[in-house]
């Protein structure tokens, strides 16, 4: 497998793009639920690139509440939806990189696509190196 199919900006000529995705922690998944793991947690990946703006990638996770999540002393969320608040049905946290750090797209190894679904073999590799 060769390490860097694309690194940088060229990735995506699209200014602004969601797709589902698994996060990748050492080598377990994490979310999912988009791609058709037995997962409760959603994940996506965005990349932003604005003109007036900075730029930026990263990932969304978005974690359902309970039922009884009021009840359970976990205290209520409202989201706001233009208009009005309305009760939030989940957690929603979005991490961000500058655009700058190096990233490499590549593909993904044969032992991890073998668990997932089916319908994931499609699926490419992103690597984030954070120079911090």
């Amino acid at each position: 497998m060769s390490e860097s199919n694309t690194s940088g900006t060229g990735a995506q000529s699209a200014s602004h793009f969601w797709k589902p995705c698994v996060l990748l922690i050492d080598d377990g998944f994490f979310g999912g639920k988009s791609v058709g793991l037995e997962s409760e947690i959603t994940t996506t990946l965005q990349v932003h690139r604005e003109t007036h703006s900075s730029s930026w990638m990263g990932f969304t996770i978005q974690v359902p509440f309970g039922a009884n999540n009021g009840d359970d002393g976990s205290g209520k969320c409202h989201e706001w939806n233009w208009t009005l608040a309305k009760l939030a049905q989940e957690h929603k946290m979005t991490v961000v990189f500058p655009m700058e750090p190096d990233y490499f797209i590549r593909d993904v190894e044969q032992s991890l696509l073998a668990a997932l679904p089916e319908n994931t073999k499609t699926l490419s590799r992103l690597d984030f190196h954070s120079k911090a």
